[in-house]
């Protein structure tokens, strides 16, 4: 059996979401939730305003003045090694995102989430970034300057489970399943190998770097946020 404390964060957390899921008045296991829907408001709401009880930081916008380090990454075909520093990331757009659908559920130690988010607008802006690495014919790639990134009807689809340790304090991102597709996109980057590349891009290239750092981000914060509500129930 899990601890009396992770019972109590998990159960509060499937109390909240069932919640929600009742406001929406949309009670079944795929849920299609317009935008006056409770859940969605919500949502919109954590996304500009955070928690503080949850640790949940704002992420529309977004900034993060930490360097996000990208180490050793590999873009099948194109490049055989890629290191990149990414410093001053500033990100908006992320709260006006469409719900097409959002199930939860819980089975045993587990939570998995299924969902369909549609972004109409998601803009980047790197004040400086850094890169070193080594393309697919042996060619060196550098790179060092700024980036500004728009892309538009930008859709995830996917499922997230998030699992606990019975009889332990712990709770992990367990597995995640992300199909990202970008409609359009038109980016500005200066500084790579001393030219200025601007334009639309093929993103699907970077697309494994993306879900690889959106892993990572979100295994970080869903340890952080059951840390910090445990020491709340102390």
């Amino acid at each position: 059996m899990l601890n009396k404390k992770m019972e109590k964060i998990m159960q509060d957390f499937i109390i909240s979401l069932c919640v929600i899921v009742l406001f929406s008045q949309d009670c079944k296991a795929g849920i299609e939730i317009n935008e006056d829907k409770h859940v969605d408001v919500f949502l919109r709401h954590l996304f500009t305003e955070g928690s503080s009880f949850l640790n949940f930081p704002v992420l529309d916008p977004f900034y993060s003045p930490e360097t996000i380090e990208i180490s050793n990454a590999i873009i099948p075909d194109y490049v055989n090694l890629l290191n990149v520093n990414l410093t001053r990331v500033h990100i908006t757009g992320l709260s006006e995102f469409i719900i097409h659908k959002l199930s939860v559920m819980q089975d045993s130690f587990e939570i998995i989430f299924n969902f369909n988010l549609e972004f109409p607008e998601i803009r980047l802006e790197v004040g400086l970034y850094s890169l070193d690495g080594v393309d697919s014919e042996s060619e060196s790639i550098e790179g060092n300057g700024e980036i500004e990134l728009e892309t538009n009807d930008v859709t995830i689809e996917g499922n997230l489970t998030i699992g606990a340790h019975p009889n332990s304090d712990f709770i992990f991102l367990q597995d995640m399943s992300l199909n990202i597709d970008i409609g359009s996109n038109h980016l500005l980057m200066s500084g790579l190998n001393d030219e200025l590349v601007t334009g639309e891009v093929d993103l699907t290239l970077i697309l494994p770097l993306v879900k690889n750092q959106i892993f990572t981000l979100l295994d970080n914060k869903i340890n952080q946020n059951i840390i910090t509500s445990m020491e709340l129930l102390d």
